[in-house]
């Protein structure tokens, strides 16, 4: 699974696209898949500026499907 696959699964199923960002970045109340230049895929949850539960990953399937989990425990 890569991006493109995660973000079709999630509209399939209806989450709120405010709940998610494949890009990465800091928005309020969010779980973020973010690749940094080190080669490394994280996936975290942002609130008020501030990322928690962050783990980083090897792969993209890796990560996408962390998020996933995360969305859909």
């Amino acid at each position: 699974m890569n991006r493109e696959d995660l973000r079709r699964i999630l509209r399939s199923r209806g989450v709120n696209p405010a709940r998610y960002s494949l890009d990465g970045g800091l928005a309020h109340d969010t779980t973020c898949l973010e690749y940094r230049h080190k080669k490394k895929w994280c996936v975290y949850y942002t609130e008020r500026g501030y990322r928690f539960d962050e783990r980083c990953f090897d792969t993209e399937e890796e990560a996408c499907e962390d998020l996933l989990a995360r969305i859909f425990p």
